[in-house]
């Protein structure tokens, strides 16, 4: 690296500048299961620009029955990824939204109009215990007749994520905690033994 002059500087010359990085693991952990579930990722606009920029911002909306919620997953991330008082609650939901930051950029080819697509090897590389209980969370329910289920259904909702993807992230569930999920078009699905074991 040289330090130089900007007036000595040439069309398509490599820049580099300071940066700034605000998420732990954990954060990146939170912000992963949020991408899964409720969150979204959105790219800052550059006005009279074509390109996007490779700064975005992480985004958590819940209706007003989940604003507990919606604070606690806000008080779990670190306070340097957001600005003060980040955190709102309005007339119809409450919400939050971080700095704008490029450590999350990556994220944001996976969703399109809310919905997760789909999944590569990088980031359910990156699924871990916590991704996958705020995943739960967001698009989880646990239902089901224990006299029929033994210990009852756990159903993860993901109606856009192809299935492929599904397949590599059930077997990715079961590395982490032993359950067997079940694959269907419009959902992840373990059942009775195996729904205790994804619950403990």
């Amino acid at each position: 690296i040289v330090e130089m002059r900007l007036s000595d500087l040439k069309v398509n010359d490599e820049v580099y500048v300071k940066g700034y990085h605000y998420l732990s693991d954990t954060d990146m952990s939170l912000v992963i299961g949020g991408l899964l579930g409720d969150g979204s990722i959105k790219h800052l606009r550059r006005p009279k620009c074509k390109e996007k920029s490779n700064k975005c911002s992480f985004r958590v909306v819940h209706g007003h029955k989940q604003d507990d919620y919606c604070r606690w997953k806000y008080e779990k991330m670190s306070p340097a990824f957001f600005r003060p008082n980040a955190f709102k609650i309005g007339k119809r939901y409450s919400d939050f939204e971080s700095k704008m930051t490029e450590e999350i950029e990556w994220l944001s080819k996976y969703k399109e109009k809310s919905a997760i697509r789909f999944a590569d090897d990088e980031l359910i590389s990156k699924i871990n215990l916590i991704s996958l209980a705020i995943w739960y969370l967001d698009d989880g329910t646990y239902s089901g007749s224990h006299a029929k289920w033994g210990k009852g259904k756990s159903t993860i909702y993901c109606t856009k994520l192809d299935i492929e993807s599904k397949k590599k992230i059930a077997q990715k569930i079961f590395e982490l905690t032993g359950a067997t999920f079940t694959v269907s078009e419009r959902r992840l699905t373990a059942s009775g033994h195996n729904s205790w074991k994804f619950q403990s």
